[in-house]
């Protein structure tokens, strides 16, 4: 390089079909399962997946689901939707594609300093805290039924803390947590 020139950095050019797609799109929609899919969301579910379909050069499709890939896979085929990028288990998995591609890079991401078999441990002999059925669970995800009370979520933070763990907790529909890690 000369004086006043400036390195040039190549861009990246995927090989796959649907990472040349995504580095198409300028915009995204992310929502939830439950937007997407809802019972009351027939004629709108119809005008929402319309204006993607006439939008589908420049907008993509992202859902979003505490559900594993299996059932929300299930669940979006039953009402036609193919989403672009389908984000699990609470955010620990990540499916690119028509074919549900697996997000690596994401798990070798969130996999860093995370203890799951410690989290499971040390959260064992709470009380108000039931582990969910093996189909609920996931390599990154321990989830839990929760009894509503006063600084539950409090006690699991500070406890995990304290024994260096890092994680994050999301608490939905006032009764499951699911223990992630932090990212």
């Amino acid at each position: 390089l000369t004086d006043g020139e400036k390195p040039q950095m190549a861009s990246a050019n995927p090989s796959d079909a649907i990472g040349r797609r995504l580095t198409r799109l300028d915009r995204f929609l992310i929502t939830g399962i439950g937007t997407v899919v809802g019972s009351e969301q027939g004629d709108d579910l119809h005008t929402l997946l319309k204006e993607l379909q006439q939008h589908q050069e420049r907008v993509g499709l992202g859902v979003n689901t505490s559900r594993n890939r299996n059932a929300a896979r299930q669940t979006l085929q039953a009402h036609g939707v193919t989403p672009d990028i389908l984000i699990c288990a609470t955010g620990t998995e990540i499916y690119y594609g028509d074919r549900l591609h697996f997000g690596k890079g994401w798990e070798t991401h969130i996999s860093a300093q995370w203890k799951r078999e410690d989290v499971v441990d040390l959260l064992s002999d709470i009380p108000f805290l039931t582990y969910r059925a093996e189909n609920a669970q996931g390599p990154f995800k321990v989830s839990y039924k929760m009894s509503p009370g006063k600084d539950r979520l409090a006690h699991i933070h500070d406890r995990l803390l304290r024994n260096r763990c890092r994680c994050n907790l999301i608490y939905d529909e006032n009764h499951y947590l699911d223990v992630v890690p932090y990212r």
